[in-house]
């Protein structure tokens, strides 16, 4: 019993540390973002700038790829009539 203890500990442990890897993943202060020059509307632009919500550049970057829905269910599922 105290084996299975100790061994899921270990596994909660080792999650806790694996979810926070993405911290350690990239430190681009564009955070992946690529300014192309010109948008669609002709609008000219050199820079990309980040509303100031109290996130650090770690959390961020981990919102912006990481998957924003669900894997459950596809989405054609709920877009049929």
């Amino acid at each position: 019993m105290i084996l299975i203890f100790i061994g899921l500990m270990f596994a909660w442990i080792i999650a806790g540390v694996a979810s926070r890897m993405y911290e350690f993943r990239d430190n681009d202060s564009n955070r992946g973002a690529v300014t192309q020059g010109v948008d669609k509307f002709g609008s000219r632009f050199s820079q990309t700038v980040y509303l100031s919500q109290g996130w650090s550049q770690a959390d961020s970057l981990w919102f912006y790829t990481v998957t924003q829905g669900s894997n459950l269910l596809p989405y054609s599922f709920f877009s049929r009539a």
